[in-house]
């Protein structure tokens, strides 16, 4: 797995187009290890930062192009709005890698 900039809880798409998304199956124990090697946590749900032992972080992400991100987020959508309780087993985690499409070395 490449070096991972980011976890976060929702899919961010890249600001270029057009761009190609890799994604791919992870772990928790992928998300981490990602966060013990410096990767910044912008998990904005409180369950979910307490679950992982992370602060809430709703700050913006802004992947470039080869960033790697884990996405963190409930396997099902919760049915009410507020504070949902999650386990482990709720979550399901994507490493997402951004690629240009056509377009390598341009912003």
């Amino acid at each position: 797995m490449g070096k991972v900039q980011a976890v976060l809880n929702a899919l961010v798409p890249p600001q270029w187009r057009p761009a190609v998304l890799v994604i791919e199956d992870a772990t928790v124990r992928d998300v981490k290890a990602a966060l013990e090697e410096g990767a910044v946590s912008f998990i904005g749900h409180p369950a979910t930062a307490a679950l992982l032992g992370v602060d809430v972080n709703r700050g913006e992400f802004l992947p470039g192009a080869d960033d790697v991100a884990l996405v963190v987020r409930l396997k099902r959508r919760a049915g009410t709005v507020g504070d949902v309780q999650v386990t482990l087993d709720d979550l399901e985690v994507l490493k997402v890698t951004y690629r240009k499409n056509g377009t390598q070395g341009q912003d």
